[in-house]
């Protein structure tokens, strides 16, 4: 089952995992660059934005659109295609939260399909940069995403397996950029 597929069916938590998992592979390098910069208040809001998405609670999607808001008003978002380097991958990242958030913001069918372009794009952008396969990665863990949510994996799970791929793709961008601009060395967790 695809993601389009997938949206016809899937309960409004069952969405906001799947975006939440989406969030969570592509935002480190969001949680990077905002570090770097010494953006401890927008590091902090960014980390409530993913929190709320593993933390789903339906019927409050203003709680969501405001949220979102915010995060449009936000450097990376406000600045947009002007960004460069890392920080172009980080608007990236902000995307696919921003898009997550409206799973539980507007109708669930219509965000998890924008979440789930988003972070194929942030994916194919990353591929571009470095040559990895990350494209079809995205499109493997989104898969498997579903077949989890469809067979009651537990959040936590589906979480840890995000993340996992999530660094992966951290570490081929750091280590992309990190190439030609040696700079402090990358955290060993969030």
């Amino acid at each position: 089952m695809n993601a389009d597929e997938f949206a016809e069916t899937a309960s409004i938590e069952q969405a906001a995992l799947f975006s939440a998992a989406c969030a969570e592979r592509a935002i480190g390098v969001l949680f990077w660059v905002v570090s770097e910069d010494g953006r401890r208040d927008d590091l902090d809001r960014y980390h409530e934005a993913l929190e709320m998405l593993w933390t789903p609670v339906p019927g409050d999607p203003s709680r969501y659109s405001s949220t979102r808001q915010a995060l449009e008003r936000m450097r990376e978002m406000h600045v947009g295609d002007e960004l460069a380097g890392p920080a172009a991958h980080a608007l990236y990242g902000a995307v696919v939260l921003h898009a997550a958030l409206g799973t539980l913001a507007a109708s669930a069918v219509v965000a998890l399909e924008d979440c789930s372009m988003a972070a194929r794009n942030s994916a194919f952008r990353v591929e571009a940069r470095t040559g990895h396969r990350v494209l079809s990665a995205e499109e493997r863990c989104q898969a498997e995403d579903i077949e989890s949510l469809v067979a009651g994996v537990s959040a936590d799970k589906i979480r840890e397996n995000a993340r996992r791929h999530g660094r992966k793709r951290l570490d081929l961008l750091y280590a992309h950029y990190r190439q030609s601009r040696p700079g402090p060395e990358l955290p060993s967790s969030r």
